[in-house]
């Protein structure tokens, strides 16, 4: 008795690498996108970070030395500092993931240069 024999079939190679470049392109799409975002947000707080930095030190100049100055400024100066810190610690955290996202780039890119079929 004869077994019926059926050929496994694949897509042509061109369609495949098609199926590829477009999915490559896609994922490089987003995270191109995740990493303009990211750099924008980064790059946007560092700008307002700068910017109130010398308006504050302009402000502190202005209100006297420590202990002569009243309870309300000390409080304004108080919230200043936390609000510099959880700047500098957003910026930071936005740089690492920057350069996390660049690394993904560089992965996803390289998925360009993988062997045809």
């Amino acid at each position: 008795m004869k077994v019926p024999f059926r050929m496994f079939q694949t897509r042509s190679p061109e369609r495949d690498r098609e199926q590829d470049r477009a999915r490559i392109e896609r994922i490089r799409r987003v995270v191109q996108a995740e990493l303009q975002s990211a750099t924008s947000e980064r790059d946007g707080l560092t700008r307002r970070r700068e910017r109130d930095y010398a308006v504050a030190a302009t402000s502190l100049s202005q209100l006297g030395e420590f202990g002569e100055r009243s309870a309300a400024d000390e409080q304004s100066i108080s919230e200043l500092e936390r609000n510099a810190e959880r700047a500098n610690t957003r910026i930071k955290n936005l740089t690492v993931q920057i350069e996390a996202i660049r690394q993904l780039l560089a992965k996803v890119n390289d998925l360009d240069n993988l062997p045809s079929q």
